[in-house]
């Protein structure tokens, strides 16, 4: 199993070239880097390598390995393992659907201890008879398929579920176009003045808000 590193220059044929030498799998991706944060107080770096740089890892780059998966599988048929960004089923699931055979986890039992496996493991069975799945291939590649039949989301407009929301009020404070007003206990979307942007979405801790 070979393991790429991110944003490799022409991985069509990267990938070809691994296929002719006969690999059995590939792994992606590694950590981003190198970055650099720095501190305020002192202008020094925070990270401890030489020149104060190190690599990016964790749920923050999720989205970079989903796409990178899914680019993957669009070019060969070999067991792909997801590594880069799963802190819990949701992450699984989605390295699942965009091609992986398999998902590694790393920072998330660094962080949190061994128990996060048995933890997603869980609720991924979980989610599988709720959905009526009886394994999680039936997932694989989901993405793939929906893509392909997948329109341009023009005029989409976000909503939030009352039922789900928590009354954080994250939403209402993020929304530059006025578009969220505070209703009771919960908060609604004004359609006329929503944009779409998603910014609510992306804040939101318990997933209530949507787009239709």
């Amino acid at each position: 199993m070979v393991k790429l590193p991110p944003f490799l220059p022409n991985l069509d044929q990267v990938l070809k070239e691994l296929v002719t030498a006969g690999v059995d799998a590939i792994a992606a991706m590694d950590s981003i880097g190198p970055v650099m944060t720095i501190d305020i107080e002192t202008g020094r770096p925070h990270m401890g390598s030489p020149d104060g740089s190190g690599y990016l890892s964790g749920k923050y780059i999720l989205p970079v390995t989903l796409k990178y998966i899914y680019e993957i599988t669009r070019f060969v048929n070999l067991p792909v393992v997801g590594v880069g960004g799963v802190t819990d089923y949701r992450g699984a699931l989605q390295m699942i659907m965009a091609g992986a055979t398999g998902v590694g986890m790393v920072s998330a039992p660094m962080l949190r201890g061994f128990e996060i496996f048995n933890q997603t493991a869980a609720a991924l069975r979980a989610y599988l008879e709720k959905r009526g799945c009886k394994a999680i291939s039936e997932l694989k590649g989901l993405t793939h398929k929906r893509a392909a039949d997948r329109q341009p989301l023009f005029g989409v407009k976000a909503g939030i579920d009352p039922d789900l929301c928590n009354s954080c009020g994250l939403c209402l404070r993020v929304c530059y176009a006025l578009a969220i007003e505070e209703e009771e206990k919960t908060y609604r979307v004004l359609i006329e003045r929503c944009v779409s942007c998603g910014l609510c979405e992306s804040v939101c801790p318990v997933e209530a808000v949507f787009f239709s």
